[in-house]
Formats: structure tokens, C-alpha cells, sequence
């Protein structure tokens, strides 16, 4: 088993508190995960987000196009 992770900080700049999701039908049947799918940042918070790639078969192109996040 081989996996690679890498975070992103989601920061909360504003005044007022936002929620936050992942839209996870995009990672259906793929190797990718994220984790937390979904969340709240306070104002002038920020929150570490882990994506991970874990392939289970050897191809030569894998990729999630336009992985979408909503906020709220």
C-alpha cells in the first residue's frame, strides 16, 4: 500500500462564521479522500484539510477534474 497526502489550510478571514462541504459523490469510485468532508470556521479561524491518494490499480492518468467545496 502506497498513499500521499497532502493539507491545505482553509482560513476564515471574515467577520462571520462559515460553514463548509465538500461535494464527496466527485471522489465516487476513486482513490482520493478528504478529510473533514465538511465543517465550520469561525471568524478569523482556520482549519487543516488532509486530501489523500491511495491507488488501488497502476494507471496512467488518475485525476479529479474541478473538485468542488461549498460554503455557506
Amino acid at each position: 500500500d502506497c498513499s500521499m497526502t497532502r493539507k491545505l489550510i482553509l482560513a476564515n478571514r471574515g467577520d462571520i462564521g462559515a460553514s463548509f462541504a465538500w461535494n464527496l459523490v466527485q471522489l465516487r469510485d476513486t482513490p482520493f479522500s478528504v478529510s473533514p468532508a465538511h465543517g465550520y470556521i469561525a471568524p478569523g479561524m482556520e482549519t487543516t484539510i488532509e486530501f489523500v491518494f491511495q491507488p488501488r490499480t497502476i494507471k496512467a492518468d488518475i485525476r479529479v477534474e474541478k473538485f468542488e467545496c461549498r460554503l455557506e
